[in-house]
């Protein structure tokens, strides 16, 4: 294997497969250079030098509309704190922060699978980002008040 500082890392004209291998995109418009034929890929390297960060990869997800006023109305019906922690922006960092918060759909989207018509009350609630990681944390989708009781368990410690 070759050090960090052998190699040039440079994944242009590279698409990353399924499997987590790059393979390259070649055609008559795009010809492999030199460099692109000489790439490792950062898995094959064994002894870096440094921490590298910074390569571009190409990615495909799918991403759910949002109606930006279901998302007004939550909030209006809720508030800006987090329905989990009571966490508020505006009160923690001020006026410039002062309704800032994420909106959680109760129902996942992912698991619709359709548009669908949206009741802002019973499908949303506002959530700060730490929560709203916690609820989607590892793949899956915890309730509300599963991560609540994570909280509750956490101060009883």
């Amino acid at each position: 294997m070759k050090s960090a500082s052998a190699i040039k890392i440079h994944p242009l004209n590279s698409e990353k497969t399924q499997n987590g291998k790059f393979s390259y995109n070649e055609s008559p418009s795009q010809p492999i250079q030199q460099e692109l034929l000489d790439y490792v890929s950062p898995d094959e390297i064994l002894e870096a030098t440094g921490l590298i960060e910074g390569a571009v990869c190409r990615i495909s997800v799918n991403s759910y509309e949002r109606n930006p006023e279901a998302r007004r109305r939550c909030i209006e019906a809720y508030g800006a704190n987090c329905c989990i922690c009571g966490f508020n922006f505006g009160e923690k960092y001020g006026p410039d922060a002062e309704g800032y918060i994420h909106v959680h759909h109760v129902r996942p989207l992912s698991k619709i699978k359709s548009d669908y018509v949206v009741d802002p009350v019973t499908d949303l609630r506002p959530v700060c980002p730490n929560c709203h990681s916690v609820l989607h944390l590892s793949g899956r989708c915890r309730s509300i008040e599963e991560v609540k009781r994570l909280l509750v368990e956490i101060k009883r410690d």
